[in-house]
């Protein structure tokens, strides 16, 4: 995520403005702001970017290129609740996705379908830095702080089974 940051030399400047104290701890935030919200973001970021780019293509390709993701992300959150895909079912997830959906049905016919491309940028804009900024400083923390927890897990369960393991003599 960060390599294109690095080619533009803008990684310094990255990594002083996330060690600023603007973004509270991730210990503090909330757990569904960190891994529901994130998703949420995603959805509707994805939603507005297939109504842009295919708005003029004809109502039965933008429906289907506006509304095949929704349906595939919340038919994988059912099926993990069935157990019959991989992953965690979290009603988090799936009203993340409701909100994101209703935004999207909410907003659309003002920002979409206006003359003004002036106000189209604005808004494109607008949902891009919502989209990256949510991002990057949720999901990075919450990965990173998940799989440390993970990981320090694993070497405390290798510790206790190493030491109530007796060495052989020979």
């Amino acid at each position: 995520m960060f390599k294109p940051l690095e080619l533009m030399g803008l990684l310094d400047d990255v990594r002083a403005l996330r060690s600023t104290h603007w973004f509270p701890p991730i210990e503090t935030v909330p757990e569904w702001i960190v891994y529901s919200l994130p998703d949420g973001m995603w959805l509707l970021s994805y939603m507005f970017a297939m109504e842009f780019i295919w708005n003029n293509d004809g109502k039965h390709i933008r429906i289907f290129f506006v509304w095949a993701m929704p349906a595939a992300i919340i038919a994988h959150e059912f099926s993990q609740l069935m157990g019959l895909a991989s992953g965690t079912w979290d009603i988090l997830d799936l009203t993340s996705y409701s909100i994101a959906i209703i935004i999207y049905l909410l907003t659309k016919k003002t920002i979409i379908m206006t003359q003004s491309m002036s106000l189209k940028l604005i808004c494109s804009c607008i949902v891009a830095a919502v989209f990256v900024i949510g991002a990057a400083s949720c999901t990075t923390s919450s990965l990173t702080s998940k799989y440390q927890q993970a990981l320090d897990k694993q070497l405390q369960q290798n510790g206790a089974s190493n030491s109530n393991q007796s060495p052989t003599s020979n």
